[in-house]
């Protein structure tokens, strides 16, 4: 695990804020973790956080995210623990059910939120990431993280649901939506290749002292 300092003036006033904001409820991290997971969500939408089991990778982005006005509660933070042996993209972006229904799945409704109010910034965290193999769900979401613009879905997709495809069937990949992605470190995960690895900026959770 990296050790960063616990002190660091070198924060802007806005990030001091957020830095103050994540100690109000609780959660001390040094400025120099802060400050890099910044520059990292700014440089690529796509940020995997490495580390031990308890040393908050789960809880550091999601009090990031509050601590600049992104929660749960008004659908522009979603957290989604990564099922184990996940073998295709439907359980991120949907599924036809037995009727031809299309259902959406949480990419999907984060996409269309994060349409709806281009000024506000929006976070998906993929929470162990590793449980499954990335290559069999992350293909699509990888392809909008490396710059395509095409609609993740295609027609087919929709089936006979029309009413869907003109809900989600223009979406692609927006400007103002950021993926974060937990790692684990141990036995049990698959390993995350480095095409994934590649696409994205990789910060591990330190051990302040």
């Amino acid at each position: 695990l990296v050790r960063y300092p616990a002190q660091n003036d070198e924060l802007t006033p806005a990030l001091r804020l957020v830095q103050a904001k994540m100690g109000n409820r609780g959660y001390y991290y040094p400025a120099e973790l802060i400050k890099r997971y910044y520059l990292s969500i700014k440089s690529k939408p796509f940020v995997m956080i490495k580390g031990r089991v308890g040393s908050g990778k789960t809880s550091f982005p999601r009090l990031f995210a509050e601590a600049i006005g992104a929660t749960s509660e008004n659908s522009r933070f979603k957290r989604l623990l990564v099922g184990k042996n996940w073998d295709d993209d439907t359980h991120l972006f949907g599924r036809l059910d037995s009727r031809g229904h299309f259902i959406p799945g949480p990419i999907m409704l984060m996409l269309k939120a994060a349409k709806e109010y281009p000024d506000k910034p929006h976070f998906f965290l993929l929470d162990e990431m590793d449980r499954s193999p990335t290559a069999e769900y992350l293909r699509l979401l990888l392809e909008g993280i490396n710059g395509s613009q095409e609609p993740f879905l295609k027609r087919e997709d929709f089936g006979s649901d029309i009413t869907a495809y003109r809900e989600y069937g223009s979406l692609n990949f927006p400007d103002n939506l950021y993926f974060i992605a937990t790692i684990n470190e141990g036995l049990g995960y698959f390993p995350v290749p480095d095409r994934v690895i590649d696409s994205g900026n990789v910060i591990e959770m330190p051990v302040v002292g």
